[in-house]
């Protein structure tokens, strides 16, 4: 059985954070409809209704489940669901909860 990579260099990861709801979005690609499955701490990984491939996250209570101080952590968790680099989704919610 052969082995696929995925490459998803190509595919945009940015990040949202709602400073008044305490919500970090994050969206691999194009934003679009989904649903989620929930982890703790207030994760939630995304999924494309369309085709169930892994889209995003969602982060509610991203202060009050103290992410702000495990960024690497949740961008670990974050990008292995994506499956793209850490850094890149570090680099994208970083940007996200600075710009706020």
């Amino acid at each position: 059985m052969a082995t696929r990579t995925i490459n998803r260099a190509h595919i945009p990861v940015s990040a949202d954070y709602d400073r008044r709801a305490d919500v970090l979005y994050v969206v691999l690609g194009d934003d679009r409809a989904c649903e989620g499955e929930g982890l703790s701490n207030g994760v939630e990984l995304n999924y494309d209704i369309a085709n169930g491939k892994p889209s995003g996250a969602t982060v509610i209570g991203f202060h009050r489940n103290k992410w702000d101080v495990r960024i690497a952590e949740l961008a670990t968790v974050i990008s292995r669901h994506l499956v793209v680099a850490d850094m890149i989704v570090s680099t994208a919610i970083k940007r996200a909860v600075n710009e706020t």
